[in-house]
């Protein structure tokens, strides 16, 4: 007779090991792709807050650092590149006092001269999100109104797309017309 037997068998243990294994790996693949999401989210979120950014910054003439001291540049801009899917960067345009604001492309033109275009902040967005349009693209903002010149279409939709996944369920749009209006 077997009395005061206590304690798990060795199947017990093993059945209940194998439960919290299940458990925990549904967990976690459920919490990376909640993990994304939000990354997704958050990354238009901060597209457009960047894009505000610039518009503010043009409305207000900020001054910047174009070379020679504290100026006022021709505008704000962004601009984003193919090569670099993940990152775009928020520049000063040409210096005011040197260039001349009605000629200038409005374009991001990085080059050692002093009266060329320059960068503010280059932006780096989670590694899991990509700015999946398909060619290169500008949005500049000249003080004071501040007018919207978006290159090359507008009005432009930039696609945020968590990398490897399709469209529409893993991407946001941000939008923006030539009248500054800026959605997400």
């Amino acid at each position: 007779m077997l009395c005061g037997n206590k304690g798990f068998t060795l199947i017990e243990m093993i059945v209940v090991v194998s439960i919290i294994i299940i458990i925990s790996t549904v967990g976690i693949s459920i919490f990376r792709e909640q993990r994304s999401r939000v990354d997704l989210i958050l990354s238009a979120e901060k597209i457009a807050n960047d894009l505000k950014k610039a518009r503010n910054l043009a409305m207000i003439s900020s001054k910047y650092d174009m070379g020679s001291g504290l100026e006022v540049p021709c505008g704000y801009g962004i601009s984003f590149d193919v090569g670099n899917e993940n990152s775009y960067i928020l520049f000063a345009g040409n210096n005011s006092d040197t260039g001349d604001c009605g000629t200038t492309d409005k374009t991001y033109n990085p080059t050692p001269a002093a009266e060329d275009d320059k960068e503010v902040e280059n932006i780096n967005l989670p590694s899991k999100v990509i700015i999946s349009n398909s060619a290169d693209f500008n949005v500049f903002f000249e003080p004071p109104h501040p007018a919207t010149t978006i290159a090359p279409i507008d009005p432009l939709v930039i696609t945020v797309q968590i990398k490897g996944r399709n469209c529409p369920e893993h991407c946001r749009n941000v939008t923006i017309a030539s009248s500054g209006k800026i959605e997400y």
